[in-house]
């Protein structure tokens, strides 16, 4: 809003991965399949356990999404676009907006690896992967000669990104131990 609070919406599907019935049979052979299929991780496709790397997977897919204007998947029904998640990788997000820097682009792809292990493995690992990133690129801003414009359109996406995954590692944080993240992170 005009104060810069954000506010988030539709969490209808949002459930409790230690519960039963998440991935518990709809009917007779087939199985309940809960998420959005932009942003579904290929461990809830396959109804495999999930953890925290599932949502630092959906979380890549939402900066993916944010940082290009375009999901990471395309498809015309949401049963495509969720087999795509399990069979194909994601686009590079360095072909759709050649602006973003290269370890943010490389983080991104990580964080929606195929398999669990390549991905961060929590939500602390990812937030110090972010600020080594942030470090690195304050690091090369004063050592190369970016145009001012240039530097202030990667810290734009930077900033974007970061406020994304902030909000996200805070509803992790407040799942997981049903409070809420000391701020500021310093992310």
């Amino acid at each position: 809003d005009k104060d810069g609070n954000l506010k988030i919406a539709d969490l209808g599907i949002a459930l409790d991965a230690n519960e039963p019935e998440v991935n518990e049979p709809a009917e007779e052979g087939q199985r309940r399949i809960v998420g959005t299929p932009h942003y579904i991780s290929p461990e809830q496709v396959r109804g495999k356990g999930i953890d925290a790397r599932s949502d630092i997977y959906s979380l890549g897919a939402t900066a993916f999404h944010m940082l290009t204007g375009e999901t990471p998947f395309e498809g015309n029904t949401s049963k495509e676009i969720i087999k795509k998640h399990v069979v194909e990788d994601a686009r590079l997000v360095s072909d759709l907006n050649p602006d973003v820097p290269p370890m943010v682009c490389d983080l991104i792809s990580r964080m929606m690896s195929k398999k669990q292990e390549d991905r961060p493995q929590s939500a602390s690992i990812l937030r110090e992967e972010l600020e080594q990133i942030k470090v690195k690129l304050e690091k090369g801003k004063s050592k190369t000669k970016l145009s001012k414009q240039k530097q202030a359109e990667e810290t734009h996406i930077y900033t974007d990104a970061e406020k994304s995954i902030r909000m996200d590692l805070n509803l992790e944080f407040e799942n997981l131990t049903g409070g809420t993240l000391p701020l500021p992170l310093n992310l």
